[in-house]
């Protein structure tokens, strides 16, 4: 196990964890389908919801947010989501971030929405 701050370049699903999230159903030509299965079910959004534009109730997308479970592999001291940055899930990281938990300011989002209010009167 290496640890390093920062390990620069694009991080990518591994070709293990691309076989776990694939869709498990069929096109209509008979060839697999490509695209990535929902987080917490077998199939893609479009062999998931019946008709595209006519579902209603609890078929219906509504851009909700995503139902991964967190990751708490050792690539960092926090949950995350599993193969984002250092995480090389399902397999075991290869690097460990230096960055303890717990280092953002509880204030962060109110501080970020408090600086663009002080540019839209400009007061900055």
């Amino acid at each position: 196990m290496h640890s390093v701050p920062h390990l620069g370049g694009a991080m990518a699903y591994s070709e293990r964890a691309k076989a776990a999230r694939r869709c498990k159903a069929t096109r209509q030509d008979g060839q697999p389908c490509k695209a990535y299965a929902l987080w917490g079910g077998d199939t893609c959004a479009g062999h998931t919801y019946k008709q595209r534009g006519k579902a209603t109730g609890d078929e219906r997308y509504t851009g909700m947010r995503t139902r991964a479970v967190a990751c708490t592999c050792i690539a960092y001291a926090w949950p995350h989501r599993p193969g984002s940055g250092l995480c090389n899930w399902p397999d075991a990281p290869q690097w460990e971030s230096t960055t303890p938990a717990g280092t953002h300011s509880f204030m962060r989002a109110f501080k970020k929405k408090y600086r663009a209010l002080a540019r839209r009167w400009g007061m900055v």
